[in-house]
């Protein structure tokens, strides 16, 4: 009787310490979240009140992820607006999701090694973003994030063509 008992309260404390360790997708996802900060962009896990707002063709917004970088003064949209441009394949596109910048920025590379799981490029007044569905299985995560990072960065470099569109 007594044996029993040691071993429930071995496995009670055994399960209880292995509930609160983290996954390993949460490690992966920390190692990709932490090398996004270490190249200097901010990470924001999507909520409900910004998908509906700005991206009404996500089903399912709980695993998407914005990593953005802060754009100079000088460089800043005049609108107070934020542009959405949809960059996911394998849809349909509405006339609405023609875009001429989306297509300037293709054919300055911009968007040349993204993820394919990247869906969207947002400009604001406050920055530019990439909606990113994070896949922690791929081993090539981290050059994932350095290539958002490096999209981020030529988009800069072109920011003449959002400007003078009035993103």
């Amino acid at each position: 009787m007594d044996f029993a008992i040691a071993v429930l309260i071995t496995l009670a404390v055994l399960g209880s310490v292995l509930w609160v360790m983290p996954s390993r997708r949460e490690k992966s996802l920390s190692k990709m979240r932490t090398r996004a900060l270490q190249l200097g962009m901010k990470v924001r896990v999507l909520d409900q009140k910004l998908a509906n707002q700005l991206f009404y063709w996500l089903e399912n917004y709980r695993p998407y992820t914005l990593y953005e970088c802060s754009i100079p003064g000088e460089a800043r949209p005049n609108s107070h607006k934020a542009r959405v441009i949809r960059l996911s394949r394998g849809f349909e596109e509405h006339e609405l999701d023609r875009d001429d910048l989306k297509q300037q920025l293709r054919l300055k590379g911009v968007f040349d090694g993204l993820p394919e799981t990247v869906e969207a490029l947002i400009i604001s007044r406050s920055g530019l973003a990439l909606l990113w569905k994070e896949t922690q299985h791929n081993p090539d995560s981290l050059e994932e994030v350095d290539a958002i990072k490096q999209s981020l960065m030529k988009c800069l470099e072109y920011s003449n063509l959002w400007i003078q569109g009035g993103a």
